[in-house]
């Protein structure tokens, strides 16, 4: 008797643990988005930055991930939101009870080993005018952490990429998503040398939440 009802005992822990570590990638939201860029690439984050970089993560996730995140304004009267994204703690989000899980994301972009810079005015949406352009490798890191229902954490992935040459990196090289501006083609090797980075880091990422 004592051994049954241990086995059952055993049974209902394993249960509940494997409960706890699934991820519903059908009913995921996301609770907080940010994009940190070092301060020495002297550019601030606005929303035309944080749009591309979002729409281009978002894509690799559910193509290679099958995860559908619900839309970005999802959590609006539950979390606070900037420029746009949520920037709210999983407990909060986890109130609303809409979601069986939700994720956070924080990407990283900064210079990689030694860099240069020169002067060359250039305009950041909706901020003003920046002086410096910088000539480096840049690095670009992710971390996704997934959150149960309760807003417990039961995932922290990690994934980074690193561009093999040096280019000249602007506010203008980390838009990749829908290009608007003049000069574009004065720039098709820094367009095509941050997409691809930062589509490696989102690639490992996504293998890594399977």
């Amino acid at each position: 008797m004592t051994k049954k009802i241990l086995s059952i005992i055993l049974i209902s822990v394993s249960v509940v643990a494997a409960k706890a570590q699934s991820f519903d990638k059908k009913n995921v939201a996301l609770c907080y988005f940010n994009v940190i860029i070092n301060s020495n690439l002297e550019i601030i984050p606005n929303k035309a930055i944080a749009d591309s970089i979002y729409k281009e993560i978002y894509g690799v996730l559910n193509e290679n991930a099958g995860i559908e995140l619900k839309s970005v304004d999802f959590l609006k009267d539950n979390v606070k939101y900037f420029l746009g994204y949520p920037i709210g703690r999983a407990k909060n989000a986890a109130k609303s009870k809409k979601c069986n899980n939700y994720v956070k994301i924080v990407i990283d972009i900064s210079p990689d080993g030694i860099f240069t810079t020169k002067d060359a005015a250039f305009t950041v949406a909706g901020i003003g005018k920046e002086k410096k352009k910088v000539n480096t490798k840049i690095k670009v890191g992710i971390v996704m952490i997934i959150y149960d229902e309760n807003g417990e954490k039961i995932k922290d992935l990690q994934a980074k990429a690193t561009s093999k040459d040096k280019i000249i990196i602007d506010s203008e090289s980390l838009l990749i998503g829908d290009f608007s501006f003049i000069n574009k083609k004065k720039n098709d090797s820094n367009f095509d040398t941050f997409q691809n980075i930062l589509y490696q880091a989102a690639a490992d990422l996504a293998n890594k939440s399977n």
